[in-house]
């Protein structure tokens, strides 16, 4: 589930400045972003298309 933002800009200012989770990548996250990762490191998601043929 995700955090409320007010949570997350609650917890940066105690915890200081969160990077992301990936080995070697030094990328500050946002407080505003609940994921653990960078957009470039972020695991894609692949959405489900219904009624229409993907060639």
């Amino acid at each position: 589930m995700p955090r409320s933002r007010a949570s997350s800009a609650a917890k940066a200012a105690k915890d200081g400045p969160r990077t992301c989770a990936e080995p070697g990548c030094e990328t500050r996250l946002s407080v505003y972003n609940d994921a653990e990762h960078c957009s470039l490191h972020n695991p894609a998601v692949l959405l489900r298309t219904r009624g229409r043929h993907i060639a």
